[in-house]
């Protein structure tokens, strides 16, 4: 088996890719994807809610790089505490949720377990594991070699942000966190119809090289993917924090917009035709100086 994407990426082969491609015929481009999403940080806010993001984030993981979703499967593995009647609801809810949703998206599970072992005694106090669903995705890809990854490729192309943003959803992020801090909601904008036709977009986008880097947003939120596709690649970016909106610029920048996608684009195609009827704005360019430079009104932040 010959990887086309591994876990490590890049110039420095340093930068996580959150995705693998491989081609496990010898002499054939057609392939295999996988990416995996979890966050126990959201299950201590709302596991359902939780449940829905985690399979939504999967899934946009492949799309972005470019893999249909219509030839994917998933899988789960869900983690709790020991079952009382509150865990024993919760995880009828997840279940319910992905079971749902899996419907409505048209991509099936066909594999998974759970494990309600997630209890134990210490120092005569008990700790319990937050309610956690891990969802893998599976699928098939016509051309390992025509994937897109997240670095950037280019000085000048322009930074577009693709997909539901807004500014007070910070509630589990890695950034609340860093602040002792864990909020009592979850960014969740998106429902399936909403999601279909934006990987829709972006499929058909990327059939026509109509973005050349690209990656899903997660934990950490934009800027993390500034960072790791500046860090990959070399470049460097310049980003216009007035571009997106009213309100507090750490949470357009940090908030954790589960099914949302920052991409490179060529600066000469038009937004408009490509991204028709999809929430979007541009944040900046790439710049051949490797450093992220940040502003808003005109100063540098």
């Amino acid at each position: 088996e010959k990887y086309a994407v591994r876990c490590g990426g890049g110039k420095n082969h340093r930068m996580p890719t959150n995705l693998y491609v491989s081609a496990p015929l010898r002499g054939k481009n057609y392939g295999v994807i996988t990416t995996v999403a979890f966050n126990p940080l959201y299950g201590e806010i709302d596991p359902a809610t939780m449940a829905r993001l985690m399979v939504f984030e999967a899934i946009t993981k492949a799309v972005v790089a470019g893999a249909d979703y219509r030839e994917m499967a998933l899988c789960d593995n869900f983690y709790t505490p020991r079952v009382r009647p509150e865990v024993a609801w919760d995880l009828r809810r997840m279940v319910e949720t992905i079971a749902d949703l899996s419907m409505d998206l048209g991509v099936p599970f066909i594999s998974g377990k759970d494990s309600s072992s997630g209890t134990m005694q210490s120092a005569g106090r008990r700790i319990d594991v937050p309610m956690t669903l891990v969802v893998a995705v599976l699928g098939r890809v016509p051309d390992v070699k025509k994937i897109v990854t997240k670095e950037f490729k280019m000085a000048d192309n322009s930074l577009v942000l693709v997909g539901r943003t807004g500014a007070e959803t910070l509630g589990g992020s890695v950034y609340a966190d860093s602040f002792g801090q864990r909020g009592d909601h979850l960014f969740d904008a998106c429902d399936a119809p909403a999601m279909r036709a934006l990987w829709d977009t972006l499929l058909g986008m990327k059939a026509k090289g109509g973005y050349v880097s690209g990656s899903a947003i997660a934990e950490g939120g934009a800027f993390l993917r500034l960072f790791e596709a500046s860090f990959g690649s070399g470049f460097g970016a310049r980003v216009n924090l007035d571009t997106l909106g009213t309100g507090r610029k750490d949470g357009y920048l940090f908030g954790e917009f589960v099914g949302s996608v920052l991409i490179e684009m060529p600066r000469e195609l038009r937004l408009e035709e490509s991204l028709p009827g999809v929430p979007h704005c541009v944040l900046g360019e790439v710049t051949d100086d490797p450093r992220l430079v940040l502003s808003a009104g005109g100063k540098t932040l």
